[in-house]
């Protein structure tokens, strides 16, 4: 009777944990900087004390600082793909020109634009970047999309005589963005890869919409506005918007944050002592708060502006670690294999047949 007691609850332990996808992530301290993006080959970028002064990171090489253009004073990176390279723009006197680094080639110019400001906002593993440009910073502002040996091409705007702002492309060569003619200010957009643009839509009865990821399916995150305040969204392919709701109230706001490829959301929601902090959210298990899924490395972390996710689960942002401001890591702690349980459970079954030899 005890060892079938016993065996139940161990059971009970071990199938939350491997069967219904009770994550624990452990937590790394990775300095005091804003990342903004995580890649697949576990590369972060993002920005030092400033906006102007911009980093990369990985596991091995800890963190380095991206240099601007020569003569220029500085840069700012938004984007990355999955072979380390990362999208930016260089400042210099008058001056703002699209960029992208990486480790072996360093900060290189996207050609093409002389006589236009640029700037460049992401890029895809195939080396596409998308970004805008403009002849007059009073004027129209227009996005484009570089591709490697062809060349860039002008992004439709939305209205006539409109600006769009592409941030996200994903490896189909489809982007997202959004188109800010006054009064249509946050209309969310997306551009299939021939450069037609189409409406993304509203959610229910907001009146504007920031898209802030987009994953290989097609699936976008973002954050809407209007009269819920302010609701992350998660827009599927076939256009359905699904509202991301506050774990701890439904009536405080969320932001979506990221997709990556699996469709794990990673957002951020107010909690009731409206501090801004980090969740995922899946149509099976709502908005999850990531405080607590931390292992015991989490000790003294509070998990708050979460910025990317990759395709293995790893996330990074900034929070509070025994009250400082610090970037982390996340990692997703590896699940036991499913023949551990068998194993633990002949285990102590044995010792429970140890005892009775021993004892009689």
């Amino acid at each position: 009777m005890v060892v079938r007691l016993v065996a139940s609850c161990l059971f009970a332990a071990l199938v939350p944990a491997w069967c219904v996808g009770q994550w624990r992530f452990s937590v790394s301290d990775i300095g005091n900087w804003q990342p903004n993006d995580i890649g697949n080959d576990g590369m972060a970028e993002g920005w030092g004390s400033t906006q102007s002064r911009s980093l990369a990171w990985d596991s091995v090489h800890g963190t380095i600082s991206i240099p601007p253009l020569n003569g220029d004073y500085s840069c700012t990176v938004w984007g990355l793909n999955d072979g380390g390279v990362v999208a930016g723009y260089s400042d210099g006197p008058g001056t703002r020109e699209a960029i992208t680094w990486d480790r072996v080639n360093g900060t290189r110019k996207v050609p093409g634009f002389d006589g236009y400001g640029s700037n460049a906002f992401d890029v895809n593993d195939s080396g596409e970047v998308v970004g805008q440009y403009w002849r007059d910073v009073q004027g129209t502002y227009n996005s484009y999309i570089h591709r490697p040996g062809q060349g860039w091409s002008t992004l439709d705007p939305l209205y006539p005589e409109g600006s769009t702002q592409v941030l996200f492309v994903n490896n189909s060569g489809v982007s997202t963005g959004h188109a800010d003619p006054a009064p249509h200010l946050g209309r969310g957009v997306y551009w299939t890869a021939d450069g037609r643009v189409h409406d993304l839509g509203l959610m229910l009865n907001q009146t504007q919409s920031d898209p802030t990821d987009i994953n290989d399916a097609g699936v976008i995150t973002g954050s809407t506005y209007g009269p819920l305040g302010n609701a992350g969204f998660v827009r599927s392919t076939d256009g359905a918007f699904t509202r991301i709701v506050n774990p701890v109230r439904s009536d405080y706001a969320t932001f979506g944050i990221g997709v990556n490829n699996a469709g794990l959301v990673l957002a951020r929601y107010i909690d009731t002592d409206l501090v801004v902090r980090g969740c995922l959210w899946t149509p099976a298990t709502g908005s999850v708060p990531l405080n607590g899924l931390l292992d015991g490395s989490g000790a003294g972390w509070d998990i708050q502006y979460v910025m990317g996710i990759n395709d293995s689960n790893q996330i990074v942002g900034v929070g509070k670690y025994l009250g400082h401001n610090e970037a982390f890591v996340l990692n997703l702690v590896p699940e036991p294999p499913p023949w551990l349980a068998f194993a633990a459970l002949a285990l102590l079954l044995g010792r429970r047949r140890d005892r009775k030899t021993i004892y009689s």
